[in-house]
């Protein structure tokens, strides 16, 4: 049985209202359309809710994020959509279940494109479900806190590489329910 090839990229931040920012989102997705168009993967697939207030975000980031890709001429049908997502851990979560339900047991190869450090999450996170991924690592700058924050985060995934420390946490410090 072929292996189904999925290109996968996830949101990054957002600017009011739905737009996605050029300081991350936008390169994530310049860099998937250019490896989309080599036509080496079946699908694309986007991954991303609405995480933050709705002076920013009024609908999930992963719907604009395939909206971009249809008007650069990526086929609708396939683009598959995670728009449930708040964090790199339901990014990984929520996408497992998107392509189960749809690939049940098909075998799938995903690459994930994303900011070098935040491959690396994706990548432990993965890992934790049993699932080994492609990374495409992008370099592009972030800020010293940035790089600073992509650390900690490197380091409490390692921790906690499904994010159930952080999700009840979460719950406790910020009354958001994962």
């Amino acid at each position: 049985m072929k292996s189904c090839e999925i290109l996968l990229v996830p949101l990054g931040s957002v600017e009011p209202i739905n737009r996605l920012s050029e300081k991350d989102t936008m390169i994530r997705m310049r860099e998937g359309l250019e490896m989309w168009r080599l036509g080496c993967w079946d699908f694309l697939l986007v991954t991303g809710g609405v995480f933050t207030s709705r002076k920013i975000m009024t609908m999930p980031g992963a719907k604009v994020m395939a909206d971009w890709f249809v008007d650069q001429g990526v086929p609708r049908n396939k683009i598959m959509i995670e728009g449930r997502s708040r964090d790199t851990y339901q990014n990984v979560e929520f996408t497992i279940g998107v392509i189960r339900d749809r690939f049940l047991l098909k075998k799938v190869k995903i690459t994930v494109v994303t900011q070098w450090q935040h491959a690396i999450r994706f990548w432990l996170t993965f890992r934790s479900w049993g699932i080994k991924v492609a990374l495409r690592k992008l370099h592009y700058p972030m800020g010293v806190v940035g790089i600073i924050r992509e650390f900690v985060f490197i380091a409490v995934t390692a921790i906690d590489p499904k994010g159930k420390i952080v999700g009840r946490a979460n719950q406790c410090f910020f009354r958001q329910h994962r």
